[in-house]
């Protein structure tokens, strides 16, 4: 159980593999998506020297339950997806804003995950800070909120 909590964490950092449909429209657009993308692929792969690169060493993350977690906490953690576990996920409505040296990142993530053959499926709302340092971007702060899953998103 600690393994799947730890795994749902992981992903919950940057929730989804997926890109959403619409075309970036400028460079920043196309550099958070990017960074968006390899950090989720790090975190379900446990590459632990993708994710120390591209998170920043000062991270904070907030998760549904109002924990907390560090860089160092999340990067410990970090394992690949056991093999009795499925994830697939997609973002939709994204939406990127630009403020120079910050951006910020907000997205609905639906997941579904089957472990052992049992299915579940979420969503959640995330939002990603990037913060842009020596010419680079770097993920320095995430919220997650599950979506209660009778409800219709907004």
């Amino acid at each position: 159980m600690k393994q799947i909590r730890s795994i749902a964490i992981l992903v919950c950092v940057v929730s989804s593999l997926a890109v959403a449909q619409t075309s970036p429209a400028n460079r920043t657009e196309q550099d958070i998506r990017r960074i968006n993308n390899q950090v989720a692929e790090a975190g379900l792969h446990g590459d632990k020297a993708t994710a120390e690169r591209l998170i920043a060493n000062d991270y904070m993350y907030t998760g549904m339950d109002g924990s907390t977690r560090t860089k160092a906490q999340i990067i410990k953690d970090m394992q690949p997806l056991p093999a009795n576990v499925k994830y697939s996920s997609r973002l939709e409505d994204v939406v990127i804003r630009d403020f120079g040296g910050t951006a910020v990142m907000s997205y609905r993530v639906i997941e579904d995950v089957e472990v052992n053959g049992q299915r579940n499926s979420a969503q959640y709302r995330s939002t990603d800070v990037f913060m842009r340092r020596r010419g680079t971007w770097q993920l320095i702060a995430t919220h997650t909120a599950m979506i209660p899953a009778n409800s219709k998103p907004k």
